[in-house]
């Protein structure tokens, strides 16, 4: 799953979302000295953010421990914490100044514990569009309809709204690649290999999938 995320996300087929989340880092978090992303993964999304923040520190947290030492790698001024956030997160109170989470589990409680007053809270979540031209073809897992309101209410006990946007974007994308995508996600635990494999080979050459993306930008009350 590490290795097929580090080949698409590489291969630059996310870059509008790492984008848009950069610009909206660059409006919310100018004074952020201390930022975390929960889920992490290898640092893409992360690594980019720290760019445009020289002054910034950044920490990675995510369960595997493959993934992190790819994101130790992704930027000089970026730790890593290997921990399975459903289990606490492993900071302070009130350390962090901006927290992000792309497409990872969001335990509410321990955002708000660790996010000092004021602080964002950056969630980019997948719609029931993001990658619907595979989703029946390759039996991929659906994105319930719901998924941004549920999210929104439940982070909403916590924190306050502040910013959202929808993003969407086309991607052109080769078997392998669909490949990649496929297997970076939560639907390879769910599609038997032998079965997806077959699927793939009898897809175009070049498949044109839609990229969908709900990014809710809150605030942590004083």
């Amino acid at each position: 799953m590490v290795e097929a995320r580090a080949q698409f996300l590489n291969a630059g087929h996310y870059n509008p979302l790492r984008n848009a989340l950069t610009e909206l880092w660059l409006q919310h978090g100018d004074r952020a000295r201390f930022i975390v992303d929960v889920g992490a993964g290898i640092g893409f999304y992360i690594s980019r953010v720290l760019q445009q923040f020289p002054q910034s520190l950044g920490l990675a947290i995510d369960l595997s421990k493959y993934a992190a030492r790819r994101a130790a790698k992704a930027h000089s001024r970026l730790d890593v914490a290997v921990a399975d956030v459903w289990g606490g997160l492993p900071l302070k109170d009130a350390s962090a100044d901006i927290l992000l989470v792309v497409f990872a589990p969001r335990p509410t409680s321990e955002l708000f514990r660790i996010i000092k007053g004021g602080g964002r809270l950056i969630v980019a979540t997948p719609t029931d569009a993001h990658l619907r031209e595979l989703q029946h073809s390759l039996g991929l897992l659906r994105i319930h309809p719901g998924k941004r309101v549920k999210t929104a209410e439940a982070l909403s006990q916590y924190f306050v709204p502040s910013d959202h946007r929808s993003h969407e974007w086309s991607m052109e994308l080769t078997r392998i690649e669909v490949e990649h995508v496929v297997r970076m996600g939560p639907s390879a635990r769910h599609v038997d290999s032998a079965l997806l494999a077959g699927n793939i080979g009898r897809l175009p050459t070049i498949t044109n999938v839609t990229g969908s993306v709900d990014i809710s930008v809150y605030t942590r009350p004083e």
